[in-house]
């Protein structure tokens, strides 16, 4: 089918403060909607996979679901602190929920792996991508 609308990328650039934070939120509703209570995983969800309706501003138009899948209810449940660690900025706590819930958690030095992910392993953190640097 057909929705005029306008690809999110240039919503967000041309919107007002006020249009981008309405849009963050229905964004984000529209993420937990999908995960928590549909089960719906989009496997390619991007900026260019999204538009904003242009009838109704705060309505999504999701494209390419071609690839999704749903979660087992084990996973639904290790994804939801895993979120909400990374919402609190609490990102030790998303390393170590990550290293406890990988399906191979035969990690030599955990300790080590959640200093490197959090920065504080001076010697890896200039040469890594650490998440307390990203603005998220």
């Amino acid at each position: 089918s057909f929705e005029e609308s306008t690809p999110i990328s240039t919503a967000i650039m041309m919107g007002s403060e006020e249009d981008r934070r309405v849009l963050a939120r229905t964004g984000i509703r529209m993420f937990f909607k999908m995960v928590f209570e549909d089960n719906l995983i989009h496997g390619d969800l991007h900026p260019g996979n999204l538009l904003v309706s242009r009838d109704k501003p705060n309505q999504l138009v999701v494209l390419d679901v071609g690839m999704t899948t749903q979660l087992q209810e084990k996973h639904q449940r290790m994804l939801y602190p895993l979120l909400r660690a990374f919402i609190k900025q609490d990102y030790e706590e998303v390393s170590w929920r990550l290293l406890q819930d990988a399906p191979s958690a035969n990690c030599p030095d955990p300790a080590l792996i959640v200093r490197e992910i959090t920065g504080e392993d001076r010697e890896v953190a200039d040469t890594r991508i650490v998440l307390r640097k990203l603005d998220v």
